[in-house]
Order: structure tokens, then sequence, then C-alpha cells
């Protein structure tokens, strides 16, 4: 079953053509990554598929509750680490998923702590943990990974990854990383061009890294590469 149907999509901004005619279906349970240059309209996209971007044409179906975590955590600098999580909540049965789902990212011991007293992975939990809180059918989440040192990006990866196959949600997972890329995405899209659309489709395994980076403006080549480098030092 489809969680996402986009058809010949187009997003105008500004007066800008920033989408232009772009077409991408998600499965329930699948994941499919996004990647491509700066600016090429990644995070507009997973707007547009949120309806909080609106669209100058296409078709848009998007089947049941989305929820989006963004590359900044977002928490309530007030509020604890279970009441951030709560605060998703729109009833009993969701609120009464808040503790099973901090034990399931590691914080059940965190839980009276505030946001300034939580490290950058731990922060990253917390607002995964509000996302799942409604249990969505749609996921998007916006280079959630992306300020985190090598080590905690793996052990986040390696969390959503077993929470995205228990929760069958049809997830789109953006980031400039090709090997986070293909580790998490059955499937890996990539945007070019100006404007944007889907130039290419990747199966996601370690072995399409060449052949993604080849897809990839030498700007993103240069940037994979040099993370590579750093994970190797």
């Amino acid at each position: 079953m489809k969680g996402i149907d986009l058809h010949e999509l187009t997003v105008t901004l500004g007066g800008r053509e920033v989408l232009h005619q772009l077409t991408l279906s998600v499965e329930r349970g699948e994941v499919v990554s996004v990647v491509g240059a700066s600016g090429c309209g990644k995070s507009t996209l997973l707007r547009a598929i949120a309806g909080l971007t609106p669209i100058a044409g296409g078709v848009r179906a998007v089947q049941g509750k989305v929820a989006f975590v963004f590359q900044e955590p977002r928490l309530l600098p007030w509020r604890d680490v279970t009441a951030n999580v709560a605060f998703a909540a729109r009833d009993d049965e969701e609120r009464a998923r808040v503790a099973p789902l901090l034990e399931r990212v590691g914080l059940a011991a965190a839980t009276h702590l505030l946001p300034k007293q939580l490290s950058g992975g731990m922060a990253q939990r917390v607002a995964l943990a509000r996302a799942l809180v409604r249990q969505p059918e749609v996921l998007l989440l916006d280079e959630p990974f992306s300020a985190l040192d090598a080590l905690r990006r793996r052990v986040l990866q390696d969390l959503l990854a077993g929470i995205v196959a228990d929760s069958k949600a049809a997830v789109v997972f953006v980031t400039h990383d090709v090997d986070e890329a293909l580790r998490l995405g059955q499937r890996v899209v990539v945007l070019a061009g100006s404007p944007s659309r889907v130039i290419a489709e990747v199966p996601g395994r370690p072995s399409n890294r060449e052949r993604l980076l080849d897809l990839l403006s030498t700007e993103e080549r240069e940037r994979a590469e040099a993370q590579l480098h750093r994970r190797a030092v």
C-alpha cells in the first residue's frame, strides 16, 4: 500500500520553480533516501509532502498521519524529556505510548532532564520519540543526524532502522551522507537540476556507492569523500 504518491509535483517559491514535475511513490514499510546538492530542494520536497508548502501543479497523495523530524531537535526548553514527547500526543492512548517509546530510544533514565541537559544524540532521540508517539503512517526526516559524530550517528541509524521496520511507516529520509543514504534506504533517489527533478534511482546497498557518487555534483562527491576519510582516521 502506498503511503506517499507524488505525480508530476511542481513547487514554486518566491516566483522561482524549485521542483519540476517530480514523481515519487513510497510504500508503507519502505524507506526512501533522498540525496542531492545543497539547495536542490530536498527539504522543500519534504515540506511539500507534509503539506507545509503549497504545490503549483501535479498530484500529491499522502495516506494517514504525517510526522516530521528536523535537523535540529526543536525541543521546548522549559519541558523535560517526557513532556516534550507527550506534547505531540492527542489523547490518552497516545500519551500511554510515551514511556515505552522513551525506553525504546534508550532514554528511560533521562525522562526528567531538560533539553539543556541533553547531548545532541539524546536530543535527537527525544525528537524521534516525539515523532513516533502518534504512530504515523508517513515519517519524514530532514538530515536528523547531520550534527552528530560518526559513532552517535551509527547508533541512531541502527535505532531508526529497527523502529521503522516495526512501524511499517512510509519513510522519506533526506541526507547529505551517501553511506547513510545507502544504509538506511531500500532506494536512493537523486535530485538535480534547476528546477530540481528526480534524475536517478539507485538500490540502497553499499556496493552502489561509486555509482551514486557519479550521479552527484562535484560538491557532494567531495563532501562524501571527506566523510569517508573522517571515518577512517
